[in-house]
């Protein structure tokens, strides 16, 4: 028993039913922080979950392993906010060099809508880990959820991802940065810097570690793209764009609404094709999509503010896309 509570608690991960009265045991024999976490940690393992987060409640302050305060506050993320950021700034109190502690504690930030809390953190910890991919990662998405584009661009720019499997995220900032600043030189007026924007965008850079698809859905890139040719009085290359994004439908026949289906339903009214239109608003009206997509780019066609103050409010909801969405129906 002194050997098990002179031990360090990393990589312990009690979860057989015979080992929940060894540990009841060793907790009369000796309370110890060290075995109320191990009982804790087995108790939710075998389904009764409700005891073991009281244990974990009930340890307090006294645990001197940040390993605890990060199982703590996983355990306990969708409840107090207060009080599990104080449980993480204890972990990083005791460990202030693991850059996974880090990014756990800036991703908490950038989850609970702290972007700025979390953009700060993250820029000091880029400082300290410049060639840590998941680090750079974390700060050009603190960077673009905190409108500073131009640092989103530049940090994904010097970074190395390697590829792996479901590897997305980072084409996602790389495009929302990309198409926001372009977005803001559209507004300006400034047209070809915009247009030079949305063309990078629909690049795959290799350092990003994401693949090209087959079928990449670029439709909102397009439609901006047809915005800005429209607005320099290139009217045919504006028309062949509104008319790409049509075939990406007919070809696909995807049946689940995107958010890029915004832009099929403004391509459509821009080309004045009324029965198609009509169509595609029936299909995206019956998609029943479980996350509110469809509602959200009909509140945006339709410019419905009441319907769309009332989704902006479901957390499925990608804030960034959100606000491109906003920007480029205006259009």
């Amino acid at each position: 028993m002194e050997k098990t509570i002179s031990a360090p608690v990393d990589f312990v991960f009690p979860y057989r039913r015979e080992t929940i009265d060894v540990l009841m045991w060793a907790i009369s024999q000796k309370p110890n922080w060290k075995l109320k976490y191990y009982l804790a940690q087995n108790y939710i393992a075998v389904g009764q979950k409700a005891k073991g987060l009281q244990l974990l409640k009930d340890s307090g302050d006294e645990p001197d392993s940040d390993i605890f305060y990060r199982f703590r506050a996983k355990m306990f993320e969708n409840e107090d906010y207060a009080t599990n950021e104080k449980d993480y700034l204890k972990a990083l109190q005791l460990n202030n060099s693991d850059w996974k502690l880090e990014e756990e504690v800036i991703q908490f930030y950038l989850d609970n809508e702290k972007n700025e809390l979390g953009y700060k953190m993250a820029k000091k910890a880029f400082s300290k880990y410049p060639k840590n991919a998941n680090i750079g990662l974390i700060y050009a998405k603190s960077s673009l959820l905190t409108n500073r584009y131009g640092t989103t661009i530049k940090v994904l720019k010097d970074i190395q991802i390697l590829p792996f499997e479901h590897a997305s995220e980072s084409k996602k900032i790389y495009d929302e940065a990309h198409i926001l600043t372009a977005l803001n030189n559209i507004k300006s007026g400034k047209y070809d810097k915009a247009i030079s924007l949305l063309k990078a965008s629909k690049e795959w850079p290799e350092n990003l570690g994401v693949g090209k698809p087959f079928h990449a859905d670029e439709r909102l890139q397009d439609y901006l793209l047809a915005v800005s040719y429209g607005s320099v009085n290139d009217s045919e290359q504006s028309e062949q764009l509104l008319a790409s994004i049509l075939s990406y439908q007919n070809k696909n026949k995807q049946k689940a609404t995107s958010y890029n289906d915004l832009f099929e339903l403004l391509s459509l009214k821009k080309l004045g094709k009324e029965s198609e239109l009509e169509a595609a608003i029936d299909r995206i009206s019956n998609s029943n999509n479980p996350n509110n997509i469809d509602k959200l780019v009909l509140a945006l066609y339709r410019k419905d503010t009441g319907s769309l103050h009332k989704i902006k409010n479901h957390k499925g909801l990608n804030n960034s896309m959100l606000k491109i969405m906003e920007a480029a129906s205006k259009y």
